[in-house]
Formats: structure tokens, C-alpha cells, sequence
């Protein structure tokens, strides 16, 4: 029998707490009692702290669990009039990644690929139970199986965030992508308006210039791993991280 390569990493888009973040022993956050890691997580909480330099921004977000930074990092070029699109004392909704300052991972941080403000509070307690029901559901994932069952499902758990951050046309404009990779994001920013997002043959039809399936399908493994897109149902439906329906 072949032995255990370690734990899965999904591209489900994962409703965290700062906690679950500060206790995870690596930038791999274990999903409840599955042999799943989330890489790309979803934090709700009230930004206590801004702190702008030319190179980054560093939010600091609290809930009723812990503290953490969201560093944001800004390109030379294309951020330079980057607008903060939060204030302190308010709620937001921070989708990011684990970093860690240190090789022993005490002192982790969140990559912030997008952050916004929340107008919902409602949106808060969805939070909560969102990351309840993920702990229940994780007692039956395997490797075979989707973190959620049924689309529906997917929407409510991993939904909450609205469109107000846009998208649109121009999203893979501003990240360090060749063009291939450029294509495959705009490609799935331009088709994920469904609960579902854009499925891999319907992101293939729509490339300008094609591409074979298999590049298409490395090019959004690597998308995911950078924070760009996220998978939803099933490992064939991708949405872009600023495309939140």
C-alpha cells in the first residue's frame, strides 16, 4: 500500500477565524477532522489598524477569537494610486492566504488578495455559521469529495461577499502574469457570473487564442495557488477572487 502523501490542499474558497489562522502549524490550514488543507481562506472581522507605507498595506483585523495582520502588497506601477477601500473601526470581509514572517511559522500574517468593507451585518453572523457548517461537513470529506455537497450549498457557505469590487475586463491587467496566464484569468472573470463560476470547457471556448485543455487546466492550478481564482462545486468550475457574485 502506498503511503500517505500528507494532506490535500483544495482551492475552495474556506471561511476562517483569526484563531483557526494563528493556530494552523503552517501556512496549510486544516479543514476540521478531514485530511483537507485550505490555501485560500475567507476572514470577517472589524479592522482595528491601517498602516500604508510605499510597499504594502497593513490592515489589522480582530474578531472575537484573536488578532492578525492582512498585508497587502503593492506594485510600483500599476498600485501607485491604490485606494484603500476600507476604514478603521468598521467590518470587512479579507480573503487571503497563511504567510509567516519566520521559517518556524510563529508569526503568521495574511496575504490579502482582496479586502472590502461589509454593509450587511448579516453578513457577520453568515460568517459564523458558514465556518460551523464546514467543521460539521469536514467529518465526511475525503479526497474524492467536494467540501460541499450540492451548489447551493457552495453559494450560501461560500458566498456573503457582493460585486462592488468589480472585476470586469481589465481584473488581470494589474498582476505579474504572462500572457497565457492573463488570458486564463480574464477568461474566468468574463464567465463566472453563475452560482457554479465558469467551467474549464467553457473558459477554453472563450480564450481569444487557444490553448490546449491540459495548459489551460496547469495555468489554473497555478491561478489558484497565486489567490487569482478559487475552484466552487468541483475542481472543473472556477471563479475569479474579484469576481464575488
Amino acid at each position: 500500500m502506498a503511503a500517505n502523501s500528507g494532506p490535500k490542499r483544495t482551492d475552495h474558497l474556506v471561511p476562517v477565524t483569526v484563531r483557526q489562522v494563528l493556530d494552523s502549524p503552517d501556512t496549510g490550514l486544516k479543514i476540521g477532522q478531514s485530511d483537507m488543507e485550505a490555501q485560500m481562506l475567507k476572514l470577517v472581522g472589524i479592522v482595528k489598524k491601517i498602516n500604508r507605507s510605499s510597499v504594502k498595506i497593513i490592515y489589522t483585523v480582530e474578531d472575537n477569537t484573536g488578532s492578525i495582520d492582512g498585508i497587502h502588497w503593492l506594485e510600483a506601477e500599476t498600485d501607485e494610486n491604490f485606494v484603500v477601500p476600507v476604514v478603521e473601526n468598521t467590518y470587512v470581509t479579507m480573503i487571503g492566504a497563511i504567510r509567516s514572517a519566520n521559517a518556524q511559522f510563529t508569526q503568521k500574517h495574511i496575504m490579502v488578495f482582496k479586502i472590502q468593507p461589509i454593509t450587511d451585518l448579516n453578513a457577520v453572523t453568515q460568517h459564523t455559521l458558514s465556518i460551523m457548517h464546514i467543521m460539521l461537513k469536514s467529518e465526511d470529506l475525503t479526497q474524492q469529495t467536494p467540501i460541499l455537497a450540492g451548489k447551493q450549498e457552495m453559494s450560501s457557505t461560500y458566498g456573503g461577499m457582493d460585486s462592488s469590487m468589480g472585476g470586469g475586463n481589465d481584473y488581470a491587467a494589474g498582476f505579474n502574469l504572462n500572457p497565457q496566464q492573463q488570458r486564463v484569468l480574464k477568461a474566468v472573470s468574463q464567465n463566472c457570473q453563475s452560482e457554479l463560476g465558469a467551467s474549464i470547457d467553457t473558459i477554453v471556448s472563450s480564450l481569444t487564442v487557444k490553448m490546449p485543455m491540459k495548459e489551460v487546466e496547469k495555468i489554473l492550478e497555478f491561478l489558484a495557488s497565486e489567490g487569482h481564482v478559487y475552484s466552487t462545486s468541483d475542481d472543473k468550475h472556477y471563479k475569479a477572487t474579484d469576481s464575488f457574485n
